[in-house]
């Protein structure tokens, strides 16, 4: 069993010109201070994980490598660095290991930096910051007329949004950027945190996101299985002909 996948939310490995490098993928929610020291120990682990003690010669030094790490922060923060940093003070030598791992945050980057990253996954992510407008909207002490003003203003906003997502995931299907596999499993994900986020709010929201993805999406898997159908019986056709 590979235990990597038991500690660290993703790890992925890849390989460029015959090499094969890890990456080490964390989400996390809120500015935690302790995630760097996490980091250390789950890229300790995916290094160990991945070490074949029978190649290892008596006598030999041991290099272990660790993986290239990121931590991608999802609810907004301005106060998350660009790095997280630590400084490791190794014994009797004293000397001083900087350790360094970059940060992505999500809401500096609009749908059109992830669409042309086909970074298509990352697309549902958007609506975890409007769960924080929630919150604050919570916290005021307002007239029941204006507070239920506010919350009808509040639930327009998220399924605007999720619609806007599922457009967003549409287009890439028009265009062949996305499978329609790939589709429904980010659907899946926008209607899953949908739910978890908002479903005090939004009574069926899971179901409203369904609903929603049916009327945008089915159209388009109609045309394409329509289109597939067509060209599968021209190329049976010219099969035919040939074989005659």
């Amino acid at each position: 069993m590979d235990k990597t996948f038991a500690i660290a939310d993703t790890v992925l490995s890849i390989e460029i010109n015959a090499k094969e490098t890890k990456y080490h993928i964390e989400f996390q929610t809120l500015n935690d201070r302790t995630i760097v020291i996490r980091m250390i120990d789950y890229g300790f682990r995916i290094a160990i994980d991945n070490l074949d003690y029978n190649k290892i010669k008596a006598g030999e030094e041991i290099t272990i490598e660790f993986p290239s790490q990121t931590v991608i922060f999802l609810k907004h923060n301005e106060s998350i660095p660009a790095e997280l940093k630590l400084s490791i003070k190794m014994p009797y030598t004293e000397q001083i290991i900087k350790y360094i791992v970059p940060t992505f945050k999500v809401w500096e980057h609009d749908p059109d930096y992830y669409k042309r990253q086909k970074l298509y996954i990352m697309l549902p992510l958007r609506i975890i910051n409007l769960s924080d407008e929630l919150k604050d909207l919570k916290k005021r002490i307002l007239q029941e007329e204006e507070k239920t003003k506010l919350q009808n203003k509040y639930r327009k906003k998220i399924t605007q949004t999720i619609e806007e997502i599922i457009k967003e995931i549409r287009d890439a299907l028009i265009s062949n950027e996305l499978i329609i596999e790939k589709c429904n499993k980010i659907l899946l994900e926008l209607s899953t945190l949908a739910g978890e986020l908002f479903s005090e709010e939004v009574k069926n929201i899971e179901q409203e996101v369904d609903e929603m993805a049916k009327m945008i999406i089915d159209p388009e898997m109609y045309r394409r299985g329509l289109e597939e159908g067509i060209e599968k019986g021209i190329e049976k056709r010219i099969e035919k002909g040939i074989e005659s």
